[in-house]
């Protein structure tokens, strides 16, 4: 996947950047570990962009910079499994990954619980939440 933009007419007041480039390629594969399936995803993503990154609301988008990606998913039932995955980043040396746990409870109600970690090792958007590794605890609700 790759996306051109440039919509926005560009000036010096303006704290957004007027174009960008943004790449994507991805891989995903289901194996067989001990009877359970295992889903694996692995992604690059890669962008070009006229400025610098900071860390306005704006740079959000910037954490894909040059990133890459690995997913796992282990499906213990149909309705149980445990699930991690890790970005790197590696314009900030960082990284946020995540490991959990989620259950099926009724047909629209789950239960998860998961540990999110941030770090980096450069200043940028990584580097300002890296004080918020946190566990979470949820209930979710489809309807």
């Amino acid at each position: 996947e790759s996306v051109y933009m440039d919509v926005v007419t560009p000036t010096a007041e303006r704290p957004i950047s007027s174009w960008s480039w943004q790449n994507g390629i991805g891989f995903e594969k289901n194996w067989k570990v001990a009877g359970h399936t295992t889903t694996s995803i692995l992604h690059y993503y890669k962008g070009n962009y006229p400025r610098v990154a900071d860390n306005s609301p704006t740079s959000g988008f910037r954490l894909f910079e040059n990133t890459v990606l690995l997913g796992l998913r282990l499906a213990m039932t149909d309705d149980t499994f445990l699930y991690g995955s890790a970005v790197y980043d590696f314009p900030q040396s960082g990284t946020f990954w995540t490991l959990g746990y989620q259950t099926k409870i009724k047909d629209s109600v789950r239960w998860d619980i998961s540990w999110r970690d941030i770090s980096a090792g450069k200043q940028g958007l990584l580097k300002t939440f890296e004080k918020n590794d946190h566990a979470m605890m949820e209930l979710i609700y489809f309807f």
